[in-house]
């Protein structure tokens, strides 16, 4: 097997892995739901990344970035957060503008 079909096995793996972690985000242990007139919105729980912004294992370049279905409470951003090299990816959570900088 060559090295550009297992690089894109891992990056199908890692793909399917983000996408399994959104579905865990939508459950109720990690996100509110808050109803308005308009319309019914999710905002994110202390505990609930807000996006993944996913790159390539070896040359870490930037390849997609995943949203979560979530939306950050307001007053907060959607700022990266740390960088989790197991899934090869940039985790991004709810802080507001101060926090990030101080970081």
């Amino acid at each position: 097997i060559t090295t550009q079909v297992r690089s894109r096995c891992a990056f199908c793996g890692l793909v399917l892995l983000i996408l399994v972690a959104v579905c865990v985000v939508r459950t109720e242990a990690y996100a509110v739901r808050r109803s308005t007139n308009r319309a019914s919105q999710t905002i994110c729980g202390a505990n609930a990344a807000c996006g993944w912004h996913l790159y390539q294992p070896f040359d870490r370049q930037f390849v997609e970035y995943f949203p979560s279905p979530c939306t950050c409470p307001e007053g907060t951003d959607c700022i990266a957060d740390r960088d989790d090299v197991s899934i090869s990816c940039w985790v991004y959570s709810c802080k507001r503008p101060a926090e990030a900088e101080t970081k």
